[in-house]
C-alpha cells in the first residue's frame, strides 16, 4: 500500500509541478527545479495521500525524491509504533 501511494505521490507531484516527464526516485531535487512551490505541493500531497504533516526542515534536507518518500516511511513507522504502544497500554 505504501508503494502504491509512493507511485501516486510521484505521479501527482509531476502533474502538479509540470515536470516534462515522470521523474525517477533517484532524480535530484535540484535538477527538478525544486523550489518553495515544490515544497508546499509536497507537504499538501503528503497530507492528502499519507495523512502525514511533514517537517519543513526535514524536507529541506532531502536531495532526491527517494529521500522525500523515505520521510513518509519514517513517519509511518513512528505512527504505527505509537499506536501499538497505545493499544497495548505501554
Amino acid at each position: 500500500m505504501v508503494n502504491q501511494k509512493a507511485n501516486l505521490f510521484v505521479k501527482r507531484l509531476s502533474d502538479e509541478l509540470d515536470f516534462d516527464k515522470l521523474p525517477t526516485l533517484d532524480a535530484s531535487l535540484d535538477d527538478l527545479g525544486w523550489d518553495s512551490l515544490a515544497i508546499i505541493t509536497t507537504i499538501a500531497l503528503f497530507d492528502e495521500l499519507f495523512e502525514i504533516t511533514l517537517d519543513v526542515e526535514k524536507l529541506k534536507n532531502c536531495k532526491t525524491l527517494k529521500d522525500v518518500l523515505q520521510l513518509s516511511e519514517s513517519y509511518i513507522k513512528i505512527i504505527y509504533f505509537y499506536k501499538y504502544l497505545h493499544i497495548n497500554n505501554i
